[in-house]
């Protein structure tokens, strides 16, 4: 609970504080939140530029905080009220403090569900990655505390901001970093969640729904986000948990909330703008994807609207028209819209071409992305994304059938340059052969399926439901009998089947279900807590299953590539001949034998994103010339530890 209780007041007093000195009155979920994450990542910021230390990070982060509240505080004293006026009670035909009960509602069944479920902590998932990475910082925590140097990590772009956040915290709290990650996970979900929740109401603001209406489809939003959102077999808010991706969508859509209502109104003030820049710089640090979201739909709103604006003049110019089009240059070029579009289109087609000339392209790996020419022949050197590969893993047949019926209603979301951006982000990203050339410049083929992550299927299948269920409600009998096949239709999609004909595999149920205990780092909690108790940090040498565990959950490291793959550092311990002492290098190191297996994985089996039988560790123990190495070498292998087929050796060389 320290951990829930600390991180909530560093991720909302700031932003409170700052929203209510500078008198915004919208998005003030979304904006408490993200201008408080920001306000951390500038002062991690501006110390790591002064080459400062830990300490005193700590004394100017606080010192912000103070003086944030304490102005807030003040002004809170010297409000005054116009003569006569009164607040508002009632809104839309509900009580001013309706909004309450979703958010009651949303917030009880994320901790009733993390309660009952747990954390997301299957091995070799992504979220050990990130406890490395977090563990990684906290020694840099620590060394500067205790030797007054500068922070040593990375503090750029794609910072490592969430990782020492998470640390920060857990120290702050007294708390082993280990023991935080449910806590972490559960502050996450519901940060991101009631984000979903807040957003579509801005997305949603525009379609002429009632109060209750517009509530109902947030919620709905929330729920498909929950059971859909994600990619494979893998939920979003369960293996991203701990990933920096998972609150810097929350930037992302109060950056989007704001670029929204500034294509929506006429009127608008200039200071939401400024700060969706602060939010937006602070997002391109934390993890640079959702900034790249950010612009991408800026990008594609500004095409759809403007296309929108003057469809009247492209349809007379396709009737060879072109005399009849009236244009006035002064209000062509002060109108937002338009602006938009040329500044966008201008700067797209500039970084085009500017990459093009001077970056080399990174080699493509099929079949993520395809040549162009399987489709159409006549391109040459031309790639896009496999839309039967990793974007189906995201779209999902439930996805398809959302599409389909998108299509089928297209006119009800024409006038929504969100979800029509959203929806035709695809086409624009990843099926644009001249966006993935762009791409491949910058980043690796392997990463492009993110851009996927654009198509608002959540929201538009809220919509949908929400509209279904109505006409169950409300509608004649063939609309009841439509609005039941469909609400039918999008709950039951969520669900895994095959049948003869029709396959749906890439169900999230899966990874939303509790993680069994062999399979989790509770099958080997006894090990996890000797370990814990060795003073300092030792280098490990083992199997890279078991030093993948070790390295994100206790202070000790095993040196390997990136997961628990073996190259890049790892320490091979089975050779055909032992006479030259090939350990003798690494007196001091433990090394770890594991030979108990843990289950047999089904996200494995399912996902094939690792193998089923990767926590068969005893197969990684293959060489009989160990064992009699080590029991003809005690000198060499001071035996510190063993239990249920586990041993622990401290590394030593015998003195001659």
């Amino acid at each position: 609970m320290e951990f829930l209780l600390i991180a909530l007041i560093l991720l909302f007093i700031p932003g409170l504080a700052i929203i209510y000195l500078l008198g915004f009155d919208r998005y003030r979920y979304l904006l408490s939140f993200s201008l408080s994450y920001a306000v951390f990542v500038f002062s991690l910021k501006a110390v790591d530029y002064f080459d400062k230390g830990s300490q005193y990070f700590t004394y100017t982060y606080f010192l912000i905080i103070s003086i944030l509240s304490l102005l807030a505080f003040i002004k809170f004293l010297r409000r005054t009220y116009p003569r006569g006026s009164h607040a508002e009670v009632r809104r839309y035909g509900y009580g001013a403090y309706s909004w309450l009960a979703p958010i009651f509602i949303i917030i009880f069944f994320i901790l009733a569900y993390f309660f009952l479920v747990g954390a997301y902590v299957e091995l070799p998932a992504d979220i050990f990655q990130h406890m490395e990475s977090i563990q990684e910082v906290a020694r840099d925590i620590s060394g500067s505390n205790s030797n007054g140097i500068p922070l040593q990590g990375n503090l750029g772009q794609n910072g490592k901001y969430w990782f020492y956040l998470y640390s920060f915290i857990s120290s702050w709290g007294g708390l082993r970093l280990s023991a935080s990650i449910l806590a972490a996970s559960i502050f996450n979900a519901t940060v991101f969640l009631l984000g979903v929740y807040w957003f579509s109401q801005v997305v949603f603001r525009e379609m002429n729904l009632s109060l209750k209406t517009l509530i109902f489809i947030s919620i709905a939003a929330v729920f498909f986000t929950f059971f859909h959102f994600g990619v494979n077999i893998f939920s979003f808010i369960r293996y991203y948990a701990l990933a920096p991706t998972i609150l810097n969508f929350v930037l992302y859509f109060s950056v989007m909330a704001i670029a929204i209502d500034f294509f929506r109104e006429k009127k608008w003030d200039i200071k939401y703008p400024v700060v969706a820049g602060f939010i937006f710089y602070a997002s391109l640090h934390i993890h640079r994807q959702e900034a790249l979201f950010a612009i991408l739909m800026v990008f594609i709103m500004s095409f759809y609207l403007f296309v929108q604006k003057h469809a009247s003049n492209f349809k007379l110019l396709w009737q060879g028209q072109a005399r009849s089009i009236r244009i006035a240059p002064v209000k062509f070029l002060t109108d937002k819209v338009n602006i938009s579009f040329l500044l966008s289109q201008t700067a797209m087609v500039s970084i085009f071409i500017y990459s093009y000339i001077s970056i080399a392209r990174h080699p493509v790996q099929q079949p993520k992305i395809i040549p162009l020419e399987n489709i159409l022949p006549f391109f040459k050197n031309l790639y896009i994304l496999n839309p039967t590969y990793q974007f189906y893993y995201v779209v999902t047949l439930w996805g398809a059938v959302v599409i389909l019926l998108f299509i089928l209603n297209i006119k009800k979301f024409s006038n929504n340059a969100f979800l029509m951006a959203g929806m035709l982000s695809p086409f624009f990203t990843v099926f644009n052969p001249f966006f993935t050339d762009l791409f491949l410049r910058y980043s690796w083929s392997l990463t492009l399926w993110r851009m996927s992550f654009l198509v608002p299927l959540e929201l538009v299948g809220a919509y949908l439901f929400v509209t279904a269920v109505q006409y169950i409600w409300t509608g004649s009998y063939l609309k009841k009998t439509y609005g039941l096949l469909i609400a039918i239709l999008l709950i039951s999609l969520l669900f895994p089947f095959k049948t003869t004909f029709i396959e749906n595999k890439y169900s999230r149920l899966l990874t939303l279900k509790s993680v069994p205990a062999e399979n989790s780092p509770e099958q080997w909690s006894d090990l996890l807590e000797y370990l814990n108790g060795i003073e300092g940090g030792k280098r490990i040498i083992t199997d890279p299953v078991t030093g993948y565990m070790l390295t994100a959950l206790t202070r000790h490291i095993s040196s390997r590539a990136k997961f628990h793959r073996i190259w890049g550092g790892f320490i091979k311990f089975n050779y055909d001949d032992y006479s030259s002492n090939p350990f003798d290098r690494y007196r001091g190191y433990l090394f770890i034998i594991n030979k108990r297996n843990g289950g047999m994985s089904e996200t494995g089996r399912v996902a094939r994103h690792w193998p089923e039988g990767i926590l068969q560790i005893e197969n990684y123990y293959y060489s009989e010339k160990l064992e009699d190495y080590i029991s003809s070498n005690p000198d060499r292998f001071r035996l510190m530890w063993e239990k249920d087929k586990i041993r622990v050796y401290l590394l030593d060389v015998p003195k001659s």
